[in-house]
């Protein structure tokens, strides 16, 4: 979790997030969440269990990620996940 996400979680009010559904991308990083998750539960913001995480492109490591089966994924997953 860089400054930058977890500076924008801290502005989060409480009584105004459901939950905390983590989604992203890395090139080197497998997931984010239990860091996210540990920053939320300072701010008493519920964490969701599912995530979505897929490959990124980074300095040529994993050329062409995001790709469109990534993306796909990542939709289908947001449609899950707004559905409820």
């Amino acid at each position: 979790m860089n400054r930058r996400s977890r500076s924008s979680l801290e502005m989060k009010d409480p009584d105004k997030v459901g939950r905390i559904v983590n989604f992203g991308t890395a090139a080197l990083l497998n997931s984010t969440w239990k860091k996210v998750k540990a920053e939320a539960e300072k701010k008493g913001i519920a964490m969701d269990e599912r995530e979505f995480h897929c490959r990124g492109e980074f300095k040529g490591m994993h050329k062409g990620r995001p790709n469109k089966k990534d993306l796909e994924e990542a939709a289908a997953f947001v449609r899950s996940v707004i559905s409820e």
